[in-house]
């Protein structure tokens, strides 16, 4: 994939997105490839708004990847057992249900 395919994962509607993880912990590689994908200048051009960060642990905890959206509403994922392929896909038909969801209020009033 490039990253003209994850843009519509940073819409205007996701404030900010923090990936963490311990670099010594088995799996974290589908949340350190979630965070490239997501941090790519191209994709962070669709929504400069949305504050892309890394926090990297030191304390052997699990990699996780929690998005903030502009109504205050939290999408956390656990990444260890997960692709990231996976949570693109998940985060993107949130977003996309959210963006309808606001059009179709947006039109009535």
């Amino acid at each position: 994939h490039n990253a003209h395919d994850y843009q519509r994962y940073t819409s205007e509607i996701v404030k900010s997105i923090l990936v963490e993880f311990c670099p010594w912990q088995a799996n974290v590689a589908s949340a350190r490839q979630f965070q490239s994908r997501v941090g790519s200048s191209s994709v962070r051009q669709t929504n400069l708004k949305c504050s892309v960060k890394t926090k990297v642990k030191n304390d052997g905890s699990p990699p996780s990847v929690t998005v903030l959206f502009d109504n205050g509403k939290q999408l956390i994922f656990k990444s260890r057992y997960l692709s990231s392929t996976e949570m693109l896909q998940r985060f993107a038909a949130l977003n996309l249900e959210r963006e309808k969801a606001l059009e179709q209020s947006g039109t009535e009033g």
